[in-house]
């Protein structure tokens, strides 16, 4: 298989990351 880079590794969490929270916050408005 295609090996991951830490970089790459890292960079993919913060963007799950900011997803969750961006999610969080959002559903935080809306209720």
């Amino acid at each position: 298989g295609k090996e991951v880079t830490v970089a790459e590794l890292k960079q993919r969490t913060n963007q799950i990351l900011d997803w969750l929270q961006y999610g969080v916050a959002s559903e935080g408005e809306r209720h």
